[in-house]
């Protein structure tokens, strides 16, 4: 059991981290690239 909470304890983390990750690359890439396409970005 600790071991399962563990994992989803974990995976909980690294989903928040790439969210954060992601909206501060979107975030800083807007004003640079507005014409390129930000389908990569949500592909991941």
């Amino acid at each position: 059991m600790s071991a399962a909470n563990n994992a989803a304890q974990s995976a909980f983390g690294i989903r928040m981290l790439v969210s954060a990750a992601r909206t501060k690359y979107r975030r800083r890439n807007v004003s640079r690239s507005v014409s390129a396409p930000s389908r990569r970005t949500y592909s991941r």
